[in-house]
Parts: C-alpha cells; structure tokens; sequence
C-alpha cells in the first residue's frame, strides 16, 4: 500500500498521484534522429533532443539494462526521473536535484498513459528512454501548469531503483516486546495476524513497539515512506 506521494506529481499524472521540483532550464539540440540519455545511472542525465520535428509514434528505449524484477501490473516502483518538452527542451520535472526518488504504482491507471506502456516490463535497475506522443501525456487538456500545450510531445527518462509487490515484508532481526501487548505473528511475505488476549486492557496512552529491527537509514522528517499493513479492532 502506497502511504503517501509528494506534493506535485499530481501535476505528471492525470489523477493523483507523485514528484518535486519542477525547474525551467534549457535543452540541447541535436542533429539526430531520436533522443538520447546519457550519464551515470542514479545521476540526472542529460536528455538530448534532436532538432527535428517529434515523432507521432510513443516509443520506449532501454539505455541501461537493469538485472532486477521485471516490473508487473499491480507493483510499486522507486524511481528517479527527469523529463522535457520537446518544443523548447525546457524541463518539465525531476528528482535528482534533492536525491528523493518517487513512489508510484504501475498498472493503477494513475500516471499518465505512456508511463504505463513504456514500464511495465522493464527490469529494475534499468534506465528507460520513454517518448510520448500527446495522446500518450496529457491529451487533449495539456497542462496548463507545466505549460504543456494539447500538441505537446514529452520525453522522460527513468533510473528504475526498486519495486514492490503484494508479498513484500519487513526484513530484520525479531525483537522481543514487553509483556502484555497483543501477539503479532507473521511468516516471511505473508499478512500478519494480531492476536489480543482476553484480559487485554488498553490504555489511554499510544504504544509504539518495534517488533523487526531493520538495517535500513532511520526514517525522517519529510520522507515518503511505502509499508503495508494490518489493523484490527
């Protein structure tokens, strides 16, 4: 379950939905016949567009190769990703600039449609060189917002850094909790189950209890967080 999104990406998607930052720089001309990505992955690369007129084709091209889960319908992604207008070269958004990558669901009919067609499949770890035709961004409407006009063609680019299913789970090392809370017990990428004892009596005060103590950075103010979770009254 997707907690939350960061202000702002409702402004890429054509419901609600995720990203940061949106800035007003200029883009590269080229000569050639298609646009290109290059620079390290993980780091803003830089968009080349050609200098001719866009295609009326979407396209999706693999720049870097990933190794990991290919990405299904239903998964949630972590992704950096950068995009530009192809009239002008302007950018249109990306999240490099404060190192947060975006949380966002594939396959939801939440982002626009050639972010769905150009993902889905594309293994984790990848770069993808992503094309879209108007009717692929955001159609008829454009954006007002972003300055994306009705006949606007856009291109993105998206570092894959990890994505989740429904059988993803904590991972870490089981701590012990004091005596008299509810009993949680859950086997690896399965739901939990919360067991209240009979006798139990809550209290007026909120319990916090970690039960797995992960390995991972502490989480902070201002973060976007993906968990799932079980609730029982």
């Amino acid at each position: 379950m997707v907690i939350s999104y960061r202000v702002g990406m409702h402004r890429l998607t054509r419901s609600a939905a995720v990203v940061a930052a949106l800035l007003a720089l200029s883009g590269c001309g080229s000569s050639g016949s298609a646009p290109s990505a290059t620079g390290e992955f993980g780091k803003l690369p830089q968009i080349t567009l050609p200098s001719s007129t866009p295609p009326s084709e979407f396209s999706a091209t693999v720049v870097v190769e990933g190794t990991g889960k290919r990405l299904a319908e239903g998964d949630t992604v972590q992704a950096h990703f950068v995009g530009k207008r192809w009239r002008g070269g302007d950018i249109i958004g990306q999240t490099y600039k404060d190192g947060k990558p975006i949380l966002f669901p594939v396959g939801a009919g939440q982002l626009l449609p050639g972010w769905e067609k150009g993902l889905v499949g594309q293994r984790v770890g990848s770069r993808v060189l992503i094309v879209t035709p108007p009717d692929d961004a955001f159609g008829d409407t454009g954006n007002l917002g972003l300055e994306i006009t009705p006949d606007d063609t856009l291109v993105f680019a998206f570092d894959l850094l990890k994505a989740f299913d429904g059988s993803s789970s904590a991972d870490g090392a089981p701590v012990t909790p004091p005596a008299g809370l509810p009993k949680v017990t859950a086997a690896p990428a399965s739901k939990p189950a919360i067991t209240i004892p009979a006798n139990y009596t809550p209290g007026n005060k909120l319990v916090v209890q970690q039960l797995l103590k992960g390995n991972g950075r502490t989480v902070a103010k201002g973060d976007t967080i993906l968990a799932q979770y079980v609730g029982v009254i």
